[in-house]
């Protein structure tokens, strides 16, 4: 009977450490497979080609309509902040008198918003020109005032 016992434990064991065994087995390749989804996932992403655009450069391989178009919409913004601001100087000579800080501190930033309007129509006409092929490669140059 002993020994009875002893085979019986014995076929138990090796069919729990085939059990056992399937399921690591089968537990390792199923985290494989995630391994190699996860690194494939990875490499699609890090391999996209670039998109972004440098706006310092007029490189052919740039798409210098796009520059051009973001540096007219950035001079509208600013020639919208900047009469916002010419508007808010009246309103604070009325409240606080023409003298007052509030609107020699508005007058400034209204000012600085204006010549930021400025500066972005001409780095918009540069890119536009490049974009038709009359601007040269190297870097985007700022114009004096």
């Amino acid at each position: 009977m002993e020994a009875l016992a002893r085979r019986t434990a014995t076929i138990r064991g090796a069919a729990h450490a085939d059990v056992i065994m399937g399921i690591l087995h089968r537990s390792l390749a199923e985290r494989s497979g995630i391994v190699l989804v996860g690194a494939v996932c990875l490499l699609v992403g890090c391999s996209r080609p670039q998109t972004e655009l440098s706006l310092k450069t007029y490189a052919e391989h740039q798409d210098q309509q796009k520059i051009a178009d973001f540096y007219a919409q950035e001079a509208i913004r600013s020639r919208q902040m900047a009469q916002d601001l010419f508007r808010r100087v009246k309103v604070y000579e009325r409240l606080f008198g023409p003298d007052s800080d509030w609107v020699a501190g508005t007058r400034v930033l209204a000012e600085s918003y204006e010549e930021a309007a400025h500066e972005d129509e001409r780095a918009a006409a540069r890119h536009l020109a490049a974009a038709q092929g009359a601007g040269g490669g190297g870097e985007v140059r700022s114009d004096p005032h």
